[in-house]
C-alpha cells in the first residue's frame, strides 16, 4: 500500500493521521459513498412502490373473496416489509395482520393466530423510558 497523503493535526492537541491509498482520494471516496446512498434510497423507494401495488392487489382479491389467490401475495408482502422495515415496524405488523385475516376468512385459524400474535408483539411491548 503506497501512502500518498499523510496529514497531522497537532494544533488541537491530538495527532490525526489520514492515509489515503493510491487511486482513492477523499473526494472520490465521498462521491462513491454518496452514490451508494442514492442507489440504496432509490431501491428502497422502488420496493416501497412495489409493496404498495402488491397491497392494492391483495385488497382487490380480498374484496372479491379470492382469499386463496391473495395468500401468496400477502406472504410476499410480509417478506418484503420484514426485509425493508424490520420485524418491529408497524408496516410489517400490518402485513402480518393482512395475511392472518386471509387465513381467518378461509377458516384456517391455526395459521391465523400466530400471525395475529406476531403482529401485536411490537404494539404490546412497553415503551422504553428515555
Amino acid at each position: 500500500m503506497e501512502k500518498l497523503d499523510i496529514r497531522s493535526d497537532i494544533d488541537s492537541g491530538s495527532v490525526e493521521t489520514i492515509v489515503m491509498t493510491q487511486g482513492l482520494t477523499k473526494r472520490k471516496f465521498v462521491l462513491l459513498a454518496l452514490g451508494f446512498l442514492v442507489f440504496n434510497s432509490s431501491t428502497t423507494f422502488a420496493n416501497d412502490d412495489d409493496l404498495e401495488a402488491l397491497n392494492q392487489r391483495i385488497f382487490q382479491l380480498f374484496k372479491q373473496g379470492k382469499y386463496q389467490e391473495a395468500i401468496p401475495l400477502a406472504e410476499k408482502a410480509v417478506e418484503i416489509t420484514r426485509r425493508l422495515r424490520g420485524p418491529e415496524d408497524t408496516k410489517t405488523a400490518t402485513s402480518l395482520n393482512s395475511l392472518a385475516l386471509l387465513y381467518w376468512k378461509m377458516g384456517e385459524y391455526a395459521k391465523a393466530e400466530p400471525l395475529y400474535q406476531e403482529a401485536l408483539r411490537p404494539r404490546l411491548r412497553p415503551a422504553s423510558i428515555a
